[in-house]
């Protein structure tokens, strides 16, 4: 049936195989992070989410007076909520509550940049830990517009 290259062919796979398994060393997973705490994944200022993503990621805009979402995925949180704080210039201007009902769960909340500088969203777990903070830079207001 098989030819002597083929039963050699296959011996040495299978030898290759099995010493490939039985060097094989796993090393231990650490759970901690994802099971006592959780994780944020992914975040980013966007203009829009679809289908549950974002579409642009944003780090700066060139004018203020823009309603933009902040997105998040997450990971290991479910059944703690977590929160969306939106600050400027040291202040909180909003706050948006989340409860996470899954393993890898995305959450967005929105906000207008009514003014120029510095914006920063922090995601807050129910015990008060930053878990991930983002920063977006505003240019100066054009008075004209």
């Amino acid at each position: 049936m098989f030819g002597g290259s083929s039963l050699v062919a296959a011996a040495m796979l299978c030898g290759q195989l099995l010493s490939a398994d039985t060097h094989t060393q796993i090393a231990p997973v650490d759970t901690t992070e994802t099971t006592l705490g959780g994780s944020v994944s992914r975040a980013t200022f966007t203009r829009a989410v679809v289908n549950r993503e974002p579409v642009d990621y944003l780090i700066q805009i060139s004018q203020a007076r823009q309603h933009l979402y902040f997105f998040s995925e997450l990971k290991g949180l479910t059944g703690d909520t977590i929160t969306h704080r939106w600050e400027t210039d040291g202040q909180v201007v909003a706050e948006h509550p989340f409860n996470v009902g899954g393993p890898k769960w995305r959450i967005w909340s929105s906000h207008t940049i009514d003014r120029p500088g510095t914006w920063l969203v922090k995601v807050v777990n129910a015990k008060g830990t930053v878990l991930q903070e983002s920063i977006l830079h505003t240019d100066k207001l054009d008075s004209a517009k």
